[in-house]
């Protein structure tokens, strides 16, 4: 009985490994999924300001826009990093990192110290929220 119950019970466990990852895999956890309707209501090529774990996720899921920053630090200057991290932090100067990036819209966790930064500063306005996240944009026309 064990020589057919040990086999038996590996290939149950193996099936059920696929299964689980394959529905692991298209899963984007963590992810502003929630947000995914009104980023592609963006128009194309519409710079937006990351939170730096969603770039990634943003190159894949939304082609059409273009983060500022993602998960490819090496194609990044030591100083255009520096200038993501200061504006993240509001530091002096965060507008103008803001300027130079051309960003319109901006993809950040609820909390992030940039989202009341933009929205009071900058006259943005968080059009949507989901999943711990918001998605900020400029006004038109400015």
């Amino acid at each position: 009985m064990e020589r057919v119950l040990l086999p038996v019970s590996a290939a149950a466990a193996i099936v059920l490994a696929g299964v689980l990852a394959s529905s692991a895999a298209g899963a984007a956890g963590g992810m502003p999924t929630g947000l995914d309707s009104a980023i592609a209501r963006l128009p194309a090529d519409t710079v937006v300001l990351d939170d730096d774990s969603a770039g990634g996720w943003l190159l894949l899921a939304h082609p059409q826009v273009r983060p500022v920053i993602d998960t490819r630090t090496y194609l990044f200057d030591v100083p255009y990093i520096q200038s993501y991290i200061d504006a993240r932090g509001v530091a002096a100067g965060w507008q103008d990192f803001v300027a130079r990036t051309g960003a319109r819209a901006a993809v950040l966790k609820d909390g992030d110290p940039l989202v009341p930064a933009l929205t009071g500063d900058l006259g943005w306005s968080v059009s949507d929220r989901a999943d711990g996240w918001a998605l900020v944009v400029a006004p038109s026309g400015q």
